[in-house]
């Protein structure tokens, strides 16, 4: 029974995915035996429009799959509908993108996501930039992969990794925790995850027979572990008769005595 729900769920996932027609199509209103597509008509001697056709057969010459999102867009090239070609000095129209994924082949305009999502983070600030290809990769958020964002970045607009920020620079976690950053695995175990920012406790050190009257080391986190703080010494003038030393870190009671003994000797 679960299995049932389950596949319905996905399903209707699926469609609600899907039914997010292009609304060029939305208002062409295409019958249920032909197929909505987008085609760039620069016939007029005037700019590009973008146009919706409904078509009865696919064109011999697109394909279809290959966009990030949504379908190629179409061009009439020797009376035969093609997929429209995009490069530098190639910009694809208005509220499409040029996918370069398949760029050892070819490049095409695909139509840009209608919703124009907006995802989460900050585009990271990029310094380089290719001013030989002048070229966008996408239109807005919705046409990259996964967790990526459409930055501008030089001359042109690609999908990028966006900024996380860490919310741990502006925070302090008491004794004993530490706080979650972006770069640090979330999870421990299973049940043990924490969104970044949160105060987790430090890991208990397990079987540690040290004893450090200067207390422990701490890892990279700010955790204690199983290690005695670093012994520094260094001489401080005293009244010229005796050397003191000052110590910082741990100090082993035995090295005391002979120190005790060396700098006191008569």
């Amino acid at each position: 029974m679960m299995g049932t729900s389950l596949l319905i769920l996905i399903f209707t996932i699926i469609s609600i995915v899907f039914s997010l027609d292009d609304p060029l199509c939305v208002v062409k209103s295409c019958p249920q035996n032909t197929k909505c597509r987008v085609i760039q008509d620069c016939t007029q001697n005037k700019a590009c429009t973008l146009t919706a056709e409904c078509l009865e057969s696919p064109p011999k010459f697109s394909h279809v799959g290959v966009c990030r999102f949504g379908d190629p867009i179409l061009e009439m090239t020797n009376s035969t509908l093609d997929d429209t070609r995009c490069g530098p000095g190639l910009p694809c129209p208005s509220g499409t993108y040029c996918n370069t994924e398949l760029m050892d082949t070819y490049a095409t305009c695909c139509r840009s996501d209608p919703a124009q999502p907006v995802k989460p983070g900050n585009c990271p600030v990029v310094t380089d930039s290719d001013a030989g290809f002048c070229v966008d990769t996408c239109s807005n958020d919705g046409d990259c992969r996964h967790n990526d964002k459409c930055c501008q970045a030089g001359c042109s607009k690609r999908c990028l990794m966006p900024q996380v920020e860490d919310p741990c620079v502006k925070k302090t976690c008491i004794i004993g925790k530490y706080c979650q950053r972006p770069s640090m695995p979330r999870c421990q175990g299973p049940g043990q995850c924490w969104e970044i920012g949160d105060c987790v406790p430090c890991p208990f050190i397990r079987n540690c027979q040290l004893k450090c009257s200067q207390g422990f080391s701490t890892d990279t986190r700010g955790c204690p572990v199983c290690q005695c703080k670093v012994v520094t010494r260094r001489p401080v003038p005293g009244n010229g008769l005796t050397t003191h030393w000052q110590h910082g870190g741990e100090i082993n009671p035995w090295q005391n005595m002979i120190w005790w003994q060396i700098l006191n000797k008569k």
